[in-house]
């Protein structure tokens, strides 16, 4: 098995523990180029960017032989946490991932 791309085991909890009204909150709170208040939940945000596009220094570009050779529908349908290859193929989450990364890193940067 992969390893997973996560600094944390708490950061992947929290962001698992995040309902849908508090993930889209966040998502907006990115689009407005605007980080999360709370550091903690912020570098959650972060992490779960970086298990859908691929850490800094090894950003993986969209999966097209994924989607392709292994004909793996169902992960159009998934979010996954974990950073495992079977990364999200979606293009509105890898936007929006991107989003969130911007938004948020510096803020996690400066509270290290």
């Amino acid at each position: 098995m992969e390893q997973a791309r996560w600094v944390s085991e708490e950061s992947r909890l929290r962001w698992v523990a995040l309902d849908h009204t508090q993930r889209e909150e966040l998502f907006a709170t990115a689009r407005r180029g605007e980080a999360w208040p709370d550091e903690a939940t912020a570098l959650a945000a972060v992490h779960w960017a970086w298990a859908v596009l691929g850490a800094p220094g090894a950003r993986r570009p969209y999966p097209w032989t994924d989607l392709v050779l292994r004909s793996a529908p169902a992960a159009m349908f998934e979010t996954v946490f974990n950073g495992a290859k079977q990364h999200d193929m979606r293009f509105s989450v890898r936007r929006t991932a991107r989003q969130v990364e911007r938004a948020n890193l510096s803020r996690v940067r400066a509270g290290s």
